[in-house]
């Protein structure tokens, strides 16, 4: 966190009276980071090239400008989180087996892009599902020449999760059957929804295809997260229902009270046939004011991502999402 409790130039005191709770909770919780003086009214350039630095360094040069130029007149604290993320696929994807092939965007075109892909990847959890996000069974075993009943219909989806060295953490990918369903999922997707999603996962072989892909992209999520519902933080604190950060700042002064004007984020994503790079980084403006057995044989499902899909990177033991994006158009 920046903020300008710095000493004032003409004064020699502290400009903005933020809680000492506040800065050792920070202290205590945030070990790369910290509370940092900054005279944003001054030097706001140097300030925010210092900020913009800090996070390059957090996000190994991933993240870079997060904040832009802006007027720092008003400025009294800049909140600024950065994540990195490097795994290694616990089997990797052998390169030979990499190829241009199609991947398939709605409306029926289509866009030649890198796809990897391997046979038999048996540390996979897999499971499909029906249009209506119910559960859809995967069979074992299947007649010799059944050709149906092994997917979900065309409006169906699924879900492959791929492991990390080390088994903590993974990468769930969602992916619908045709190239046109990747909207309806997102409309059934709620946390409550994902977690249903990945309980039903289980351990099997399966042939999994990926895009090699490259994702970076910025966001002014003000008005995002006001729809969201997060509207109070947003209003001037002279009017009613208004943003109440009296955790930070308890002065009864009503110069001193602060609300968000903007929230900032960077992301950046890689996935190739050794693992994933991501990186992230947010800040936060603040401003004042049945068959019989002999006819059966093992059924090895297939998992192609070779569409628009959705990816989570996710901590496997307590379910925390560190990363969560959508690929439309594959860029290498």
């Amino acid at each position: 966190a920046w903020n300008c409790s710095g000493p004032n130039q003409e004064t020699g005191l502290q400009t903005y009276p933020f809680l000492n709770d506040y800065i050792e909770t920070i202290d205590r919780y945030y070990k790369t980071g910290g509370v940092f003086q900054a005279d944003f009214k001054n030097s706001f350039p140097t300030e925010r090239d210092r900020i913009n630095a800090w996070v390059a360094r957090q996000t190994e040069e991933r993240i870079k400008d997060l904040i832009p130029l802006m007027d720092g007149e008003d400025l009294r604290l800049i909140l600024v989180n950065a994540i990195y993320f490097k795994g290694e696929w616990a089997e990797p994807f052998k390169e030979a087996n990499t190829k241009k092939r199609d991947f398939f965007l709605p409306g029926g075109h289509r866009l030649k892009t890198p796809m990897m892909a391997t046979k038999s990847l048996k540390g996979a959890r897999y499971a499909a599902f029906n249009a209506d996000g119910s559960f859809f069974e995967t069979s074992r075993e299947i007649e010799v020449d059944q050709k149906t009943g092994r997917y979900p219909g065309e409006d169906g989806f699924a879900l492959v999760e791929l492991p990390y060295k080390g088994d903590a953490l993974s990468m769930v990918v969602i992916a619908p059957n045709s190239a046109d369903g990747l909207e309806e999922i997102e409309k059934r997707l709620t946390l409550k929804s994902l977690g249903d999603w990945i309980r039903k996962l289980k351990g099997r072989t399966v042939h999994v295809e990926l895009p090699k892909f490259k994702l970076e992209d910025s966001y002014q999520m003000a008005e995002t997260l006001k729809k969201m519902g997060m509207v109070r933080a947003f209003v001037d604190p002279r009017y009613p229902d208004s943003a109440d950060f009296t955790g930070l700042c308890n002065s009864t002064d009503p110069r001193d009270r602060i609300y968000l004007t903007e929230v900032l984020h960077k992301s950046f994503v890689e996935l190739s046939e050794k693992g994933t790079e991501a990186a992230a980084a947010t800040a936060v403006v603040m401003a004042p004011i049945g068959s019989a057995v002999t006819n059966l044989v093992p059924f090895t499902p297939t998992f192609k991502a070779d569409r628009p899909f959705l990816f989570v990177i996710r901590d496997r033991e307590t379910g925390s999402i560190l990363f969560m994006g959508r690929m439309v158009k594959p860029e290498v």
